[in-house]
């Protein structure tokens, strides 16, 4: 009474395991390949070091202007109250604007190793 049934499952299940299994392995061989193609990787870094670069930029010129604004405060150039608010607001521009952009880089990156995924 019982001749069809299995303990294993059927023989389409396991096949569509093996279907499943060569599309991952397929799909993950093309991903490598394209990661380690070297035309990309040196685009890739120069993309990067660039935007590190501006960022790096950016956030040391508002550190510096803060500098400034400390020393100009200190000996007595700028008034305590508008040396306080300029050196403040640029501090905090400086570091907000590394954070920033280190963010939104690690963000393409993290996009773009998804889209080649």
């Amino acid at each position: 009474a019982m001749k069809n049934r299995s303990l294993v499952g059927s023989v389409t299940a396991a096949s569509r395991f093996e279907d499943t299994r060569k599309n991952l392995v397929d799909r993950l061989s093309t991903v490598v390949d394209n990661i380690l193609k070297p035309d990309n990787t040196h685009v890739d870094k120069e993309r990067l070091f660039h935007s590190l670069k501006t960022i790096a930029l950016l956030s040391s010129s508002l550190e510096m202007g803060a500098l400034g604004s400390g020393v100009l405060m200190s000996l007595q150039f700028l008034d305590p109250v508008t040396g306080w608010i300029s050196l403040s607001t640029l501090a905090i521009g400086g570091g907000a604007s590394y954070m920033i952009g280190t963010t939104r880089i690690a963000r393409q990156y993290r996009n773009q190793w998804l889209q080649r995924s």
